[in-house]
């Protein structure tokens, strides 16, 4: 019995490796490379991989490589959810998480703090394209009676952690820190060759405190992404921020309806916002086959939106528009009551015409078919949402 997986994303090239991973759930020594896949195939222009033999397990992970580097793992997934008769869409997403630079200045240790004998006396963050700079001031309390000061520089650069990430791991690491130079300066050369002593100390607790607070924040960030595998596959720095760019491999590619757009890159949304949706979702739609019609036609069309969203921004920023009104409002006091302001119904028409601008002729058949449902144009309720739909 064999399963062909046709892939999807920007990310995915022709000549990347496809590792079939065996049994459930996939380990972390899976999914690093640690342990042998099931099958390894080699992408053609089609984009597709097959698994020609399962060797009897029941479940499948999907490990993505290129040139050796590996750029996205899933989830260990069922086999009984796949076809034997047809390709199965696996999407391959990229999502970039961006720091700003003004958050950077809580990510240093507190000053005043002591490492061997030294005590840093101030300490601040900045952003030096392609670098980290943690930078600073400091005195001893005397080393063979010697009272000194001191300032210092740690050029840095932050790399990609290279074990696979696992969004509900509490201790998650996404990037390392790799030293690129560090300096010392004192009064003469005396002093700095005895504060070349203390150096590793300092730099180790500045390290352990950015690198803390950094993946803490990035685990803070993606953590509405719940049940997913990920592999980190660049970070970069500019001039104002620190971006992580992030991959996942999944049979559904990311619901439009939980992310936010940001210019050419993509950050979730807030967790409560994100429960509210899925409580809506699960309660409300899921349990109404009418509900179920307006899921399935998400599902159907997600690829396209996905592409659609992040090529047009004019369409993208009235989707998202409409999308903050509508969860600002649906779910927040249960599902009981649930209904949406005519304010908000107004932004979602709004979307329905920028997004059908671009659309395919059956994605565009189905949003007139969901505007039409909207036309009286006041407050909308679940009842009105989930009527029969009027042959």
């Amino acid at each position: 019995m064999a399963y062909t997986f046709q892939f999807f994303g920007s990310s995915v090239q022709q000549g990347d490796h496809c590792e079939f991973h065996a049994g459930f759930p996939a380990s972390a020594a899976q999914l690093a490379g640690e342990v042998p896949p099931m099958s390894t195939v080699t992408l053609g222009s089609g984009l597709t991989a097959t698994l020609s033999s399962t060797q009897g397990e029941q479940e499948v992970a999907i490990v993505l490589s290129r040139a050796g580097d590996v750029y996205g793992r899933s989830n260990s997934m069922p086999l009984s959810r796949f076809s034997t008769s047809g390709d199965n869409d696996i999407y391959v997403t990229a999502i970039s998480e961006q720091v700003p630079d003004e958050e950077l200045a809580s990510y240093v240790p507190p000053t005043p703090f002591t490492e061997d004998n030294i005590t840093v006396t101030q300490a601040e963050a900045g952003l030096r394209p392609p670098y980290l700079v943690l930078s600073g001031e400091g005195e001893s309390d005397g080393w063979w009676v010697f009272d000194l000061t001191m300032s210092f520089e740690y050029v840095c650069r932050l790399v990609p952690a290279t074990q696979p990430i696992w969004f509900d791991d509490g201790d998650a690491t996404y990037v390392g820190i790799e030293q690129v130079d560090f300096s010392v300066d004192g009064k003469n050369i005396l002093q700095d060759i005895l504060l070349l002593l203390g150096k590793g100390m300092i730099r180790t607790k500045l390290e352990d405190r950015v690198l803390l607070d950094l993946n803490a924040e990035l685990r803070s960030r993606l953590s509405v992404l719940d049940d997913q595998a990920a592999t980190v596959s660049s970070v970069t720095i500019s001039s104002d921020a620190i971006n992580a760019d992030v991959t996942l491999v999944s049979p559904d590619s990311l619901c439009p309806l939980a992310m936010a757009t940001r210019g050419p890159a993509v950050r979730t949304r807030d967790r409560a916002q994100v429960a509210r949706m899925r409580l809506v979702r699960d309660q409300v739609l899921m349990g109404d086959p009418r509900g179920r019609e307006y899921a399935g036609m998400v599902r159907a069309h997600q690829t396209e939106l996905w592409r659609l969203l992040s090529g047009h921004p004019d369409a993208a920023a009235a989707f998202y528009e409409a999308l903050d009104g509508i969860l600002a409002e649906a779910g927040r006091s249960g599902t009981g009551d649930l209904s949406v302001s005519a304010t908000a119904v107004a932004a979602a028409r709004r979307a329905i015409r920028a997004v059908s601008a671009y659309a395919s002729p059956a994605l565009r058949r189905d949003l007139a078919a969901a505007d039409a449902v909207l036309a009286g144009g006041g407050p909308v309720t679940a009842a009105q949402l989930l009527a029969p739909a009027r042959g």
